[in-house]
């Protein structure tokens, strides 16, 4: 009885010990998971079927300027800009209906004190996947980027204005040698020289 008892104290000990050891393995793994949830640019978003949502990250709060207290339970439909709403709701309806693909969309999205502000969504669908059950989304504020974007934009078209209205003859190519920019008096010179490949 005395050896029954004492192999049974020790792999008593023993089951203990590593379940200690496998409880402190998830609570380190979580911890870190929850330092990268907290500590990241992006919004982490998790949507019930109704596109409302569910779990909404700290950095939500950064993006759009609202509590999470606030965000948390509100459909996708009321933060949304009114333009943007269709294609939204258009790649909502493949991320959920094609559960295999990661649905990239950008859009504008209302931030409490700075009106409209530009964000890049990447989503993929876990409905009906337990633990998740939800589709889920990483969200990024590119309001800078759309704004570097649109100022290169401007300045390409004031360039190509300004290179058209040259009062001679001028033409550009690209790396591939071919006429990708002609100004007006080069046009009535020799003829419209640019391609379609060119152009676009």
């Amino acid at each position: 009885i005395a050896c029954t008892s004492l192999l049974l104290f020790v792999l008593l000990t023993r089951f203990v010990s590593r379940l200690k050891q496998s409880s402190d393995a998830l609570r380190e793994s979580q911890q870190r998971l929850d330092f990268l949830v907290k500590n990241t640019s992006d919004s982490l978003v998790i949507l019930n079927s109704d596109g409302s949502q569910r779990y909404v990250s700290p950095a939500a709060g950064k993006i759009t300027g609202f509590p999470i207290s606030e965000l948390q339970g509100k459909t996708i439909d009321l933060l949304i800009h009114p333009e943007d709403l269709g294609q939204v709701m258009a790649a909502w309806d493949e991320a959920v209906g094609h559960p295999d693909r990661i649905v990239t969309v950008q859009y504008r999205h209302i931030h409490k004190t700075r009106g409209w502000v530009y964000s890049e969504a990447v989503a993929q669908s876990f409905l009906g996947q337990p633990p998740v059950d939800g589709v889920v989304a990483t969200v990024r504020d590119i309001t800078e980027r759309k704004a570097a974007e649109e100022a290169l934009f401007r300045k390409d078209a004031l360039l190509k204005a300004m290179l058209r209205n040259l009062p001679f003859d001028f033409w550009a190519r690209d790396t591939d040698q071919r006429i990708i920019m002609q100004s007006d008096e080069s046009i009535r010179l020799w003829g419209d020289l640019t391609t379609d490949e060119a152009l676009d």
